[in-house]
């Protein structure tokens, strides 16, 4: 009942794209055949399948169906397991019933073979029945749960350390059916937080081991003039429209900025180096310019930069471009020009990939999110380059996915929170030990 909603999603899609494909396609072929032009090759095999399914459709569409029923039917659960997020649903949806079935059968005075027997019935998972069966033989030959899982290779695979260690701790303590229960109700919640936000678990996942982060440059772009309002003669050249003119260079030198730059571990969509204008203003303290033309305008900008990057090569090259644009474009001719760096501690920093810490997170991450972690780099500034410059100090960040930081509608996922949580938990009581 857990992916009931997506697989109604899904199946709406695909009697949408079928009836798009049958019907309407054959009729945009014949509008296309008839204006005689060369068509994108994606363009031609849409129109060639609805060409096909407009002659063959009566027997392709059941013969397909058929045919992908049955191998859903036969390796679908094998298949979903690889889809990320989904895999997560899954396991979390076998942990509820596990802990739900086994602590209430346990409860009602079962005994605890017999209870672990009936849970190879109640899955539908290959993995978890052979996993079901292995813990059968092993409590039957009077093994402790403990013992079981450490004999069987995909314990950790099937069930989460954290889970075990509950588990192991109540067996030992006398107390395993109300925290089978726990363990239940605990997993039931996660499955629905995880259903709700299926629809973003599907996308590209955030939720990565960040051992470097981007640094900035910033500085200010003082465009003087002079002050005052016209009484007789010309119109005093106004440097906010000068600001206006400078402010498409800055998009062509985040452009050039962007080419000439790249690193390994920002390499996806979205983690580019951009360029902030974080401020214009016109106005001096104390001065007094009473409607009329502002003595200057000054931009404040932002430039992101990767690991490694130096400030002194950046800033030669910074100038050397606006040297130029300033002799180029008119609307900046006959105003003093300056740019001038600002500081503020916005340092890059980058803990080698390999480094025993890295290697640890990247273990407990796989273990808590049952699936393979990635290692990239966080694409903003913060305290890594506090930590390890002027620190030296080894840190990574393992942060939750969310958007606009520092806003007002910051927001992160709250299912993130709790893998991290057990992510962070592992990798404590490992790195510590």
């Amino acid at each position: 009942s857990a992916i009931l909603y997506p697989a109604l999603v899904m199946a709406l899609t695909l009697v949408v794209g079928l009836g798009v494909a049958w019907f309407i396609l054959p009729k945009l072929a014949l509008v296309f055949s008839g204006l005689h032009i060369k068509l994108p090759l994606i363009t031609r095999v849409l129109i060639g399948l609805g060409q096909f399914l407009n002659r063959y459709g009566l027997v392709a569409v059941p013969v397909a169906l058929i045919t992908a029923g049955s191998l859903i039917f036969l390796v679908g659960r094998k298949l979903l397991g690889f889809i990320p997020g989904v895999n997560t649903l899954l396991q979390q949806v076998e942990i509820a019933r596990f802990g739900f079935t086994l602590g209430s059968l346990l409860a009602s005075g079962l005994p605890v073979v017999e209870a672990v027997g009936s849970l190879i019935s109640v899955t539908t998972d290959s993995s978890y029945q052979k996993f079901y069966v292995f813990l059968k033989d092993r409590l039957s030959e009077g093994n402790s749960f403990q013992k079981s899982f450490s004999l069987y290779p995909s314990t950790s695979r099937l069930l989460p350390a954290p889970v075990q260690q509950i588990i192991i701790s109540a067996e030992q303590s006398g107390h395993l059916p109300e925290a089978l229960v726990k363990i239940g109700a605990r997993y039931e919640d996660k499955t629905d937080n995880t259903t709700k936000n299926l629809a973003v678990l599907l996308e590209p996942t955030r939720l990565q081991v960040c051992p470097a982060c981007l640094g900035a440059f910033l500085g200010n772009l003082t465009i003087k003039g002079r002050a005052g309002m016209p009484f007789m003669g010309a119109e005093i050249p106004n440097p906010v429209f000068a600001a206006a003119s400078a402010i498409g260079h800055f998009r062509e030198w985040q452009d050039r900025w962007r080419a000439s730059n790249s690193h390994p571990l920002f390499r996806e969509e979205g983690k580019q180096l951009n360029l902030v204008l974080s401020g214009i203003s016109s106005t001096l303290p104390d001065e007094f310019a009473q409607l009329g033309t502002p003595l200057l305008a000054v931009i404040s900008w932002i430039v992101w930069c990767y690991p490694g990057e130096s400030e002194r090569a950046f800033r030669e090259a910074f100038r050397e471009f606006w040297e130029r644009k300033i002799a180029e474009d008119p609307g900046l001719a006959g105003f003093e020009v300056r740019i001038e760096p600002t500081y503020h501690p916005v340092r890059a920093w980058e803990t080698p990939a390999d480094h025993p810490g890295v290697r640890a997170a990247v273990e407990a991450m796989r273990e808590a999110t049952g699936s393979e972690p990635v290692v990239g780099g966080a694409p903003f500034s913060c305290d890594l380059g506090v930590y390890g410059d002027p620190g030296g100090m080894p840190c990574l960040i393992l942060g939750p996915r969310g958007d606009n930081l520092h806003a007002p509608d910051e927001w992160v996922l709250l299912e993130d929170i709790y893998t991290l949580t057990e992510a962070l938990a592992l990798l404590a009581s490992r790195w510590s030990a």
